[in-house]
């Protein structure tokens, strides 16, 4: 008399907490084979600091692949599309990367994410929340919810917790940057009506 199985146990939801970093400490937690996420709004260097890291774990002889969901954002970081890379390592193929730098990680959609997820490799991830958000993001044909991801668990294990938040302008137009960042959400702008 064979028994079906036991589902006795309840989901217990568990927070979890970011290691908000320094420049430096990132830096030194990278350059240690640690995973890290970068935040910030545009023009704070997000790219130009991931850049030096890349730099940094190559003098030490490791492989970095720098992937992006767009032509334009993977050219520009020497790299390829996220979609390309899957097909290219993971459904086609192994990536023989040490580490991967995903920029602009807000736009790559879920179902891209699922299949980075079977690479067991060290992370860098770089981005805005304030930019654009994947288009039609679905799993097994079920929409998500655009800002899953950066509220995500799997992103806060992706990155091992540690977190960078860039917030100083690295731009010359800084009259510019003090008025687009005013903004966003908790801009001092954000509240005042269009009009």
């Amino acid at each position: 008399d064979p028994k079906g199985p036991k589902r006795q146990s309840t989901y217990e939801h568990q927070g979890f907490e970011w290691q908000d970093l320094t420049k430096e400490e990132a830096e030194r937690r990278v350059l240690n084979g640690e995973s890290l996420l970068v935040l910030g709004i545009a023009g704070t260097g997000k790219s130009h600091y991931v850049k030096g890291l890349v730099e940094s774990l190559k003098s030490l002889g490791k492989k970095t692949d720098a992937i992006s969901k767009t032509h334009t954002a993977s050219e520009r970081i020497k790299g390829v599309t996220a979609d390309q890379y899957i097909r290219r390592h993971v459904l086609h193929g192994i990536s023989t990367a040490d580490c991967i730098w995903a920029d602009e990680f807000g736009q790559i959609e879920h179902s891209i994410w699922c299949e980075l997820n079977k690479l067991d490799k060290q992370w860098i991830l770089s981005g805005d929340r304030n930019q654009f958000l994947p288009i039609w993001s679905s799993y097994r044909g079920v929409e998500i919810d655009e800002h899953r991801v950066h509220t995500s668990r799997f992103l806060h294990q992706l990155c091992g917790g540690n977190r960078l938040i860039l917030t100083e302008c690295m731009r010359s137009e800084r009259d510019l940057f003090e008025y687009y960042s005013s903004l966003i959400c908790a801009g001092s702008r954000f509240t005042i009506p269009l009009d």
